[in-house]
């Protein structure tokens, strides 16, 4: 299968292209700054539409966005324009030059808001709460395509994915675990060190991006899948749980400090995803075991943090 793939340069896109060409599918990447594949920045429609017509995909797996709650929130007018208008800019080149393509848009479980108590877990006809720019501006590129796919006009089909929190190996230290497994790292060069954490009682429902993928990648391979899927595990792990469980790989002793400045107005506990339906229409099932996750994220940010350090080392003796 031809798959176009926007937004490849970031944490998902690191793991979505290899895992396409594992599959045997040919693909053509995209990304903001042109470091992976192509150069596009979304919305312009008119560099889409060419990359579109040229390639002619049979897929697209659209993960381009402003795709972190902070960020949106410093910058809504941003934040819309590329998660709203991106969207309709990928989704009108594709019904000019590919209609008969499949388009997965890559939304966010962030739209269902925060828990209520005695709330059961979140299906995908589950009202939506959405609580930030970040999460309003996925719902309303939902809202787009919806309104696009029921006009009657010819067009791509689209598929919707909510994924919930992932982490693993390549992830940015802005997210917290991340943040928790380089601090560690940057503690083992030292002989020692601290960490410095925000609200470690959040629960989170947590994927391994590796599984993510794996998801996005069977809804594409999919003749019958359309419409919207909760991609989560279905179960919800602590903040605090998964640092023990770094610290306890740890190669040194490390101590704990408070840092008010990583606790954020968004530190509230998510709802929990039900991710039935993926798993009934596509046999999709989670592969890799959190500690698993927990190992190599902490493996890769050890091999990060040396590489950043290499150059220092020798400059003083």
């Amino acid at each position: 299968m031809k798959v176009l793939v926007t937004g490849s340069e970031g944490f998902v896109g690191s793991h979505l292209l290899p895992a396409l060409a594992a599959e045997g599918h040919e693909t053509l990447a995209t990304s903001l700054d042109g470091s992976t594949g192509h150069r596009l920045e979304l919305p312009d429609g008119a560099a889409a539409a060419a990359l579109v017509a040229d390639f002619r995909p049979e897929a697209v797996i659209h993960l381009a966005a402003i795709s972190a709650v902070p960020a949106a929130a410093r910058a809504p007018e941003l934040a819309w324009r590329v998660n709203v208008d991106g969207v309709r800019s990928i989704h009108g080149a594709l019904a000019r030059h590919a209609p008969r393509a499949a388009l997965l848009h890559v939304s966010s479980g962030t739209v269902y808001g925060d828990a209520r108590p005695g709330e059961a877990a979140a299906d995908e006809s589950r009202p939506c709460r959405p609580g930030s720019a970040y999460a309003w501006s996925k719902l309303a590129g939902e809202a787009w395509l919806a309104m696009a796919g029921g006009a009657g006009g010819a067009g791509p089909r689209t598929i919707v994915a909510r994924p919930f929190n992932h982490i693993g190996p390549g992830q940015s230290d802005a997210f917290a675990i991340s943040s928790f497994a380089r601090q560690i790292a940057e503690a083992e060069l030292a002989g020692g060190g601290e960490i410095r954490t925000g609200n470690l009682e959040s629960r989170r429902d947590f994927l391994d991006v590796r599984d993510v993928v794996a998801a996005y990648i069977a809804l594409i391979g999919s003749a019958r899948a359309s419409g919207i899927y909760n991609v989560c595990a279905g179960t919800t792990l602590g903040i605090g749980d998964l640092l023990t469980e770094l610290r306890r790989r740890s190669r040194v002793e490390t101590r704990l400090v408070a840092d008010p400045a990583r606790r954020r107005d968004s530190d509230h506990d998510p709802v929990l995803g039900s991710s039935e339906r993926l798993r009934r229409e596509t046999g999709w099932r989670p592969r890799h075991a959190l500690p698993e996750t927990i190992g190599d994220l902490l493996s890769d940010w050890r091999e990060r943090v040396a590489r950043s350090a290499a150059p220092h080392r020798g400059s003083g003796a």
